[in-house]
């Protein structure tokens, strides 16, 4: 998309998880992947420099979104799009 300079890539380990603090949940890699790209497109909406591309990520968030309902992730997803903290700890803490 953009390029993102002097920041590290919105991408996690195989053997993590993204839960809403204090709701720890173990997630499969297909939800894992679904929630990372989700809030990785909201962080990327509200960089985008240009209307049209602004409203294009808009889209993809819908399909991202429809795609962690479809996971059994909705909640979460919602958690993600009304901003609520996240946290990624290393499945072996559990």
């Amino acid at each position: 998309m953009t390029e993102r300079a002097g920041r590290e890539p919105d991408s996690l380990q195989a053997d993590s998880q993204i839960s809403p603090v204090g709701h720890a949940r173990r997630y499969s890699d297909l939800q894992q992947h679904f929630l990372t790209r989700l809030n990785f497109l909201i962080n990327e909406r509200t960089e985008a420099p240009e209307s049209y591309l602004e409203a294009a990520v808009s889209r993809v968030i819908y399909s991202t979104f429809q795609d962690c309902l479809n996971l059994d992730i909705g909640s979460e997803a919602r958690a993600i799009l009304r901003g609520e903290a996240f946290r990624i700890t290393d499945q072996a803490e559990s």
